[in-house]
């Protein structure tokens, strides 16, 4: 049995086998990396765009709209007064450049969200460099390849990092103030350089605090190191006053900083959700809620959780346990500062508990895709940043204990770092990348309720309110919110401001200006199961189901028109393509001068040919001569026949306006309607030969 040498090679030539031992070989490990992570936030940045499914991104780009004075917003401006400027700064400024470099007669919501979506995921990969910049100084090259593999390809980093909200740039911010604070200590023997770094460091965690107020504890390793440096003996005579400049510098940052917030800028009148939280609350629940362990034991899990729960905490038993045994038994060198390492998880303890004492994440992690979109993790992920770092320093810790156990192998040592980094980067990659090519296939599939909009702004006519139930396509047409880009402006009401279903019929929507009923496949499944409410759905009258499928994102939705058509028509098919099936006609009597007002409804027997027109004619009874006509679209302008695929779906036509002659002449006439191929000019025969289809109208004299 060989005997194990108990002195150690140095740190140095242990940390750089990782990656090979050109430093060519070992930068394009860490290239990978970052690649890596640009191409999963590129991917994936746009989301279900235009649709946006985020209560808070609409919120943020309202605001900077008031601020910049080109809209009036109502509600948001009071509700967010007092909210951390930072970020609408910068929102202002993105939807300054989208209006500057894109020419458009107008912009809608998903314009301004892809360029500030971007933005975020550029920031997110800039933070995945950051992170791995903060795992070398503190564990070398292991600890860095970890710490932005766990950051750079967490799924669940990577959607909440793509968001155009604040957190991103959050997330940025304490990631380079945590660098630039351990590079203070690392130079805590050089005045300058511990001095400046704490200075820049001062700077970027002030951005934080400007992007979230809760983001203080982004201080806590900073203040930590002043502390040392305010102890350290420079060896220079100078170095007590030289602290003093530099302290009183720091204090009239901070203090200018804070009191701009406070007194010029108003951020104590804060009245976002979570402030109102906290005031509602009272002080003294918000101290217990801050260190209820409970609250805390979910906030935590809640921030290893991109990392993987179970792997963290094997990973920091590892670690310790390497780190026991590197100290005790081989007595090497710590791979690590135990002072780092501490600094860092105080970092994370501020971040949880100050959390904690607006909101507790739950013990339950979710699964659903809307569930992970919609959950508050990304309060924690600050504190996550700590934890990659963390858990590459574990691994770090456990490959050098095997390379100081095999060190009289030169040639089994050099491979150690690979297999362990092989090992652990497939355990992590088990349950990360699944889930990154479930997101990205996700991403790429379009929304079910963009096809809605998209539908409803071609075939639907204005002709009323659409009432919805609030719930997954409550949005749907709403420009600010939901980011619909249609060019119709559909007015909606909420089922809930409306009487109760269980008393209403089709005509008493009506009589409230609702055309439109519009519902998912769960809410439709709801009314029509209960006994209440299943007689008014038996007098709307279904126009269209947009079905819920594995190639469609988003719930299934049904459209019902409040009322039919005022005239049924059975079994005029044309060419056994296109079924006549009813129109609107207020009258068959008219006087000379009045205007007929006809809307045709359709209905598609199989996908037609051919994209056909509709004529209208009117001719005296028996006789030829045209009096008046109307050729155009069946149905509505921007919905050609050959898009007709759907033969469940009811087509409303556009409504058609014929202006009788003044001097027409009192009787009969026959009101023509038929299709015809506008190529050719030929016109489509019903089952009985002929190419159109009558009613008589009767004119009188005036």
């Amino acid at each position: 049995m060989a005997q194990v040498s108990l002195t150690p090679p140095s740190r140095k030539h242990i940390i750089t086998r990782f990656g090979g031992t050109h430093p060519l070989s070992k930068a394009l490990v860490f290239i990978v990396i970052v690649l890596l992570s640009t191409v999963v936030r590129l991917a994936n940045f746009p989301r279900f765009l235009p649709y946006n499914d985020h209560f808070d991104e609409p919120s943020m780009l309202l605001l900077a709209r008031d601020w910049r004075g080109v809209e009036h917003i109502a509600y948001i401006p009071e509700w967010l007064a007092g909210y951390p400027p930072l970020y609408i700064w910068v929102n202002m400024e993105v939807q300054q450049l989208v209006e500057t470099f894109f020419s458009r007669g107008w912009f809608v919501l998903g314009d301004y969200l892809y360029a500030l979506r971007l933005l975020a995921a550029i920031s997110g990969i800039v933070t995945t460099c950051l992170v791995m910049l903060l795992g070398w100084q503190i564990g070398k090259a292991v600890a860095a390849w970890f710490a932005g593999l766990f950051w750079g390809l967490s799924p669940v980093v990577v959607e909440h990092n793509n968001f155009a909200i604040p957190d991103p740039l959050l997330y940025f911010t304490c990631a380079l103030t945590l660098n630039l604070v351990v590079f203070a200590w690392l130079n805590r023997q050089h005045l300058r350089r511990i001095s400046a770094a704490l200075l820049i460091s001062l700077g970027t965690g002030l951005a934080a605090i400007y992007l979230k107020y809760s983001a203080v504890y982004v201080f806590i390793p900073w203040g930590m190191v002043l502390v040392v440096m305010l102890h350290q003996d420079f060896g220079i005579q100078s170095a007590r006053r030289q602290k003093l400049v530099w302290v009183g510098l720091y204090t009239t940052i901070f203090l200018l900083a804070v009191g701009y917030l406070l007194f010029v800028y108003g951020a104590v009148n804060l009245n976002n959700n979570e402030a109102a939280s906290i005031r509602g609350a009272g002080m003294l629940t918000v101290v217990t809620a801050m260190f209820d362990y409970q609250r805390l034991l979910h906030n935590l899990t809640f921030a290893i959780w991109p990392i993987g729960v179970g792997f963290f905490v094997g990973l920091v038993v590892l670690g310790v346990g390497a780190t026991v045994l590197n100290r005790f038994i081989v007595k090497g060198q710590s791979v690590t500062s135990d002072w780092l390492i501490g600094a860092l998880l105080l970092y994370t303890l501020g971040c949880l508990v100050i959390t904690s004492a607006y909101f507790d994440l739950g013990a339950r992690l979710p699964t659903d895709p809307r569930d992970i979109t919609i959950s508050f993790v990304r309060h924690v992920l600050p504190a996550t940043i700590a934890f990659c770092v963390i858990g590459g320093a574990a691994v770090a810790h456990v490959t050098v204990l095997l390379q100081r156990l095999v060190s009289q192998h030169q040639s089994v040592q050099a491979f150690v770092p690979v297999v362990v980094g092989a090992v652990m980067t497939v355990l992590f990659g088990l349950e990360a990348l699944p889930r990154t090519i479930l997101n990205f296939n996700m991403y790429r599939l379009p929304d079910t309720r963009v096809i809605t909009w998209q539908w409803a702004d071609n075939n639907l006519p204005l002709d009323g309110n659409i009432a919805l139930v609030r719930g997954e396509i409550q949005s749907t047409w709403n420009r600010y919110w939901g980011g619909y880009d249609g060019k119709k402006a559909f007015p909606w009401w909420f089922t809930d401001t409306l009487p109760s279903f269980a008393t209403l019929q089709s005509s008493d929507l009506q009589q409230l200006g609702i055309a439109y009923v519009a519902l998912t496949d769960n809410e439709y499944l709801e009314f029509t199961s209960n006994t209440d409410t299943q007689p008014l759905f038996q007098t709307l009258t279904p126009i269209k189901h947009i079905a819920a499928s594995s190639t469609v994102y988003g719930p299934g939705v049904y459209i019902f028109r409040t009322f039919p058509p005022q005239r049924q028509v059975a079994s005029v098919i044309f060419n056994d393509e296109i079924a006549f099936t009813g129109y609107d006609l207020d009258s068959t009597l008219y006087y000379p001068g009045d205007t007929v007002a006809f809307r045709p409804y359709w209905r598609a027997v199989g996908t037609p040919s051919a994209n056909y027109s509709m004529f209208i004619h009117l001719y005296k009874v028996e006789e030829q001569m045209l009096i008046t006509q109307y050729d155009g679209n069946p149905s509505q302008p921007d919905r050609l026949t050959q898009l007709w695929d759907d033969p469940d779906e009811l087509i409303i036509g556009q409504q058609v306006s014929l202006t009788l002659p003044g001097d027409i002449q009192p009787g009969r006439y026959r009101f023509a309607v038929g299709l015809y191929n506008y190529a050719t000019g030929e016109r489509l025969k019903l089952a009985n030969g002929d190419d159109h289809w009558s009613l008589l109208l009767t004119i009188q004299a005036p």
